[in-house]
């Protein structure tokens, strides 16, 4: 089998290939374990050409046939198998960096921020040649050498945007780790004061040097008297850091420099530039390694940083919460997520948590007073039990010594596919890779996955969760349950139909429940095959791959219920709205059922704004409190007036406080009429009653489900914060929808803010009105945005509508080619994005793949 598939790859290189048999490979190779146990005996190199021969002869034959008005095998294949894969990319890229740093000319220090471009789209491009390639016109870069001397405009106007969305993403994630209320910069400054509270400096007033962060660790040393310098080479970041040291009052004492050769002298140096994912994913190695001849003088805080690693299985093989259980396996074989960087552990309602395989394994350790450099290692890992591993269970020790309490946190760093199921005791050998930007790992060894390393997508974390919430799968069972046997009274059949099926859960619960026939439906073309192989052994189901909307049956044929699991934080972002209208229009029949029946959106008007972090004091007492308020417009940046909002778990970790009481927005019987939904859809004012804080800088708005489960119009699931939800119904892996308005201090004798309301059936656009002070409406004017956020808001705006823009005029084209070529450099800009100056955090990695996977 695998020399057969191995030929006609190779025969693609010679010019003979056959458009069926190619078609055929490609979808074997993703479909097939047991083709893939032959291929795995091969080498890396090998399967990468042999990938990356089908996928050429692919794209040129798409647009030989495009071009002649023809048809093809191939022009039925679902184009993301034509995706370049990750296969070993972060090695790959920073292979490729190495040798053209090793090739290229010495040039003057000053000139290399002016060749930073120029590098980077040379190491883009060339990334993945190979020898075996370059000669038969395989490699993407050697292919258009002729016609645009092998630089591509895509592959600059990616570099452009990719670097405008990965600085504004720097500044969410820092905010994010605000929100979340990591421990690690509270335990620094705390460290810190430790330090300066012993006096071990020889002149005078200590002299603090501190790389990155929020700032927490500089307002304390300030605050002790001590000349700080603050490291800073983004300059939105260092417009809030000079923010923060204003709120706080410090600003005499600190001073934002753009870099380490702007420094003076220092006596201490703090590094709070860490981050709880991959913990040096923001860069500071390399900014220590500038640093380097000043550290000999100079105390470093942490002392030492140490990472051990475990084998875990994270991926989701089981629905949760199901009586009879659903079993994914095939889900958790195809999943394919792309995962360029680990993940911090998440503790909300239905995160999944990793089961440990074996024990941990000291894995890299970095001591302050060493030199840093690229470092590559490998351990073995036992196995405890008999198992399946598909990840790596990180656990890291950031140390102060005898200052304090360090901080350990755990991620997760997902395997490019599940190793086989191997006997207690089996060893797997894992690489440990660094270099001045990250942390990396693999397992070397093909013979050990049990599926192709391949994966092609960006599969976002939520869908795993969502299929791990138990509150939703216990109530959509107990609906499907419900209607189903209602819609088999009279004939004893019951067909049903799933829009959104996903990987099929809900599918498989109808069957369950005494479907005859079941049909799902989704756009993605990755989770309609995972779907057909959940739902492999069932014969009274099938999975159809397109847009909901272009589904339409004969009136004789019509369903007798839809379900349609179309629902997000806000309620309406999955297009529920238009999805069912369509469905009663086309595909009930009539009487039929809705799942769910009906939906309500409620809102509040709130207070909500980033925690505050308070160090401890030396004796074991509090410090004052670091007010982190400038990072807010980073953390909520989502403004109601223009239809924007974030998902935001307020139950999580921001503080916040109801300033109205909760106010019904929309109540939609899906059961009603079309001109009911239609009027449910009309613009209204809205009159929020006050309550709680006086201050108001958003709108926070959630969902009620009535799956029809109880009587009409009861709430049977809720993304509600738990101030607000039923008692009988438990937290889910929905948020809630944030957005700001605001900020406005409610006037004395206000009793009511009005806020008109509008919709399109998709998202919520919230217009303040006044506020009702002795019945003449106020509505004072807000701050004005400042013109730092403003400029960031703009930027990060501009280049995701850059790069859409590249994706869309490809597409437009259907020139596959190419834009296959823009993927690769997008995954090779997330395998390094220190190469061009990013970080390596989830919050970059994932704006610079979103707009190309999904």
């Amino acid at each position: 089998m695998s020399a057969a598939w191995l030929r006609v790859a190779d025969a693609c290189a010679e010019g003979c290939g056959d458009a069926l048999q190619v078609a055929t490979a490609l979808e074997q190779l993703e479909a097939s374990n047991a083709l893939w146990r032959e291929l795995r005996d091969e080498t890396w190199e090998r399967l990468r050409v042999a990938d990356a021969q089908l996928r050429s002869f692919s794209m040129d034959e798409i647009a030989r046939v495009r071009s002649c008005g023809e048809s093809s095998p191939l022009t039925a294949l679902a184009v993301d198998l034509l995706r370049p894969p990750w296969l070993q990319m972060p090695q790959r890229v920073a292979d490729a960096v190495h040798r053209f740093e090793q090739n290229k000319a010495p040039e003057p220090p000053d000139a290399k921020c002016r060749k930073r471009s120029a590098d980077a789209t040379e190491v883009l491009c060339t990334v993945d040649c190979h020898p075996d390639m370059d000669d038969r016109d395989l490699c993407w870069h050697c292919w258009h050498r002729d016609e645009c001397n092998g630089r591509p405009d895509e592959i600059q106007e990616l570099l452009a945007a990719a670097r405008r969305l990965g600085a504004g993403a720097a500044l969410g994630h820092r905010a994010r780790l605000a929100e979340q209320r990591w421990e690690y910069p509270g335990r620094l400054a705390s460290a810190l004061l430790a330090l300066l509270a012993r006096g071990r400096h020889d002149k005078g007033k200590a002299q603090v040097l501190v790389l990155g962060g929020l700032g927490v660790s500089a307002v304390a040393a300030a605050r002790c008297g001590a000349s700080v310098q603050v490291v800073e080479p983004n300059p939105t970041a260092r417009s809030a850091l000079c923010n923060v040291f204003r709120a706080n009052k410090v600003t005499e004492l600190v001073t934002v420099i753009p870099d380490v050769a702007a420094s003076s002298s220092f006596d201490i140096c703090a590094v709070e530039g860490l981050e709880p994912d991959g913990l040096l994913g923001c860069g500071v190695l390399a900014v220590l390694q500038q640093l380097q001849p000043k550290l000999a003088e100079a105390q470093v805080l942490p002392s030492s940083l140490h990472l051990e690693v475990a084998l875990a299985a994270s991926r989701l093989a089981t629905a949760a919460g199901i009586a009879e259980g659903a079993i994914l396996e095939s889900f958790a074989e195809s999943h394919g997520g792309l995962a360029p960087v680990p993940l911090a552990l998440q503790q909300s309602a239905a995160a999944l948590r990793p089961v440990q395989l074996s024990e941990f394994s000291p894995a890299w350790t970095f001591q302050s007073e060493a030199t840093t450099s690229a470092t590559k290692s490998s351990i073995r890992l036992r196995l405890l039990k008999e198992a399946q591993a598909d990840s790596l269970l990180l656990r890291f020790h950031v140390s102060f010594g005898e200052l304090g309490e360090g901080w350990t946190g755990q991620s997760v760093q997902q395997l490019p596919a599940r190793l086989e199921k191997l006997p207690s005791g089996s060893e797997v050998a894992v690489t440990t890779c660094c270099n001045l930007q990250r942390l990396w790992f693999e397992v070397p060894d093909l013979k050990l996955y049990s599926s192709p390393p391949l994966p092609r997508v960006f599969l976002l974390d939520w869908y795993a969760e969502m299929m791990n919430d138990v509150p939703r799968n216990t109530a959509f069972e107990a609906a499907i349950r419900k209607v189903v046997a209602a819609a088999r009274q009279p004939s004893g059949a019951c067909r049903v139909i799933d829009l959104g099926c996903g990987a099929g859960v809900l599918s498989m619960l109808a069957l369950r429940a005494g479907a005859t026939e079941v049909l799902g439906v989704d756009h993605s073309p990755h989770l309609a095959r995972c779907a057909r192989r959940v739902l492999a052994q069932e014969d009274k189901v099938s999975v159809l791959c397109g847009d909901i909307r272009t589904v339409s049956v004969a009136e004789e044929d019509r369903f007798d219920v839809v379900v349609a699991e179309l629902l997000d934080a806000g309620g309406l972002g999955e297009k529920i709205i238009p999805f069912l209208r369509h469905a009663k229009s086309r595909l009930l029949r009539p009487g039929g059922y809705l799942v769910p029946r009906g939906l309500r959106v409620r809102a509040s008007l709130v207070e909500a704004r980033l925690p505050q972090v308070t160090p401890r004091l030396p004796g074991g007492g509090i410090a004052a409190e670091v007010d982190l308020s400038a990072f807010d417009p980073f953390w909520l940046p989502a403004r109601a007036e223009r239809s924007e909002w974030l998902g935001i778990d307020l139950d999580a970790g921001c503080d916040w406080e109801p300033a109205s009481e909760v106010v019904e927005v929309i109540w939609l019987n899906f059961q009603g009429s079309q001109a009911d939904l239609i009027e449910a859809l009309q613009e209204r004012e809205l009159q929020f009653p006050l309550s709680g804080a006086r201050r108001i800088n958003a709108v926070a708005w959630w969902f009620e489900a009535d799956l029809g489960i109880g009587d009409e119009g009861a709430c049977d699931l809720t993304s509600a914060p738990s101030r607000f939800r039923p008692a009988h119904c438990g937290a889910t892996h929905w948020v809630q929808a944030l957005a700001g308005i605001g900020p406005y201090e409610a006037p004395d004798g206000a009793s009511a803010l009005g806020v008109r309301v509008r919709t399109d059936g998709v998202t919520f656009t919230w217009t303040p009105v006044g506020f009702d002070a002795a019945l003449r409406p106020v509505l004072p004017e807000a701050p004005e945005e400042s013109s730092d956020v403003a400029a960031w808001r703009s930027e990060v705006a501009e280049a995701s509508r850059q790069l859409q823009d590249l994706e869309n005029s490809l597409d437009r084209i259907g020139d596959v080619a190419r834009l296959q070529a823009l993927q690769a450099a997008a995954l090779a800009l997330a395998a390094q994005p220190g190469m061009i100056g990013l970080e390596a955090t989830p919050d970059v990695v994932a704006r610079l793949l979103k707009g190309l996977f999904v």
